[in-house]
């Protein structure tokens, strides 16, 4: 199915999805798709996907959203944002089987940032984050030594680190901080951050 229009919501899915030109989307895909493209946009107001046969959702244009909600995709390995830069609530990519995840231009998420219980994510990097404005959660991982550290590092280094807010990247089989991620995480929790590791 391709989609056209400046405006679309949909409530079913074909297989697959195709929208080239779509340039706002409010959407709810149900179980059966199982690929999502979006080539050419540049703006979406919510994105909301919930598919249980889902394999990839690839939006290499996408720059900002008010709300990425893409969670409980059993079978979804790629997430590919790689110009998404703004997101104004919440980023949650929790409860799939996220092998891949091209977030590499997010600098801004208004809100919190949800990997929870990716079984078989094991790295993802955030080059560009400069501003997170409440959680941090990766539980339930299996996130490389890296990865972790990078994460704590990175936290830290956009003084992120306040009350009342938390890192959780323990459980799974996640590996422990070590080094320059170690100290990063004291420097949080010394800011009274909670921060929970394996």
């Amino acid at each position: 199915m391709s989609l056209n229009p400046q405006s679309y919501d949909v409530t079913w899915a074909p297989a697959e999805i195709n929208a080239p030109n779509l340039a706002h989307w409010v959407g709810f895909v149900m179980p059966g798709i199982t690929k999502f493209t979006m080539n050419n946009i540049s703006a979406s107001a919510i994105f909301i996907v919930s598919a249980s046969d889902l394999v990839s959702i690839e939006c290499p244009n996408l720059e900002w959203m008010e709300l990425l909600i893409n969670i409980a995709n059993a079978n979804q390995t790629t997430a590919s944002f790689p110009s998404l830069s703004t997101v104004l609530q919440d980023v949650s990519l929790s409860e799939n089987n996220l092998q891949l995840v091209d977030l590499s231009s997010l600098s801004i998420v208004g809100k919190s940032i949800n990997f929870n219980s990716n079984d078989n994510l094991t790295t993802f990097n955030l080059p560009s984050l400069s501003d997170l404005g409440e959680d941090f959660v990766a539980q339930n991982c299996a996130l490389d030594e890296t990865t972790v550290n990078n994460i704590l590092i990175k936290l830290n280094d956009i003084s992120w680190a306040a009350g009342g807010k938390s890192c959780i990247l323990d459980g799974g089989t996640s590996a422990a901080p070590t080094g320059d991620g170690i100290l990063a995480k004291d420097s949080m929790l010394s800011a009274s951050a909670t921060v929970n590791t394996n």
